[in-house]
């Protein structure tokens, strides 16, 4: 991983049931990450896979916890 970037961190904290957390993972090996679910843990024990979107360079991958706190992980190469 060379870059691990938070974004729109803001609206985590307007109380809002629907916010989330945006994450962008700049990696030389991306498959590796979207490959393997291995690593969702590490961002809560209790993360699971709710969608993975194709955006041509960025891949998504949503995450929800138990809370229902959805992350969106951005996974692309740093070109």
């Amino acid at each position: 991983i060379y870059t691990l970037s938070l974004h729109d961190a803001l609206p985590i904290c307007d109380g809002r049931g629907d916010s989330d957390v945006d994450l962008i993972v700049l990696t030389a090996t991306p498959e590796v990450l979207l490959d393997d679910t291995g690593w969702f843990a590490l961002l809560g024990a209790d993360a699971r896979l709710v969608a993975k979107r194709d955006f041509g360079a960025v891949q998504e991958r949503r995450l929800r916890l138990s809370s229902g706190l959805e992350i969106e992980v951005g996974v692309a190469r740093p070109e």
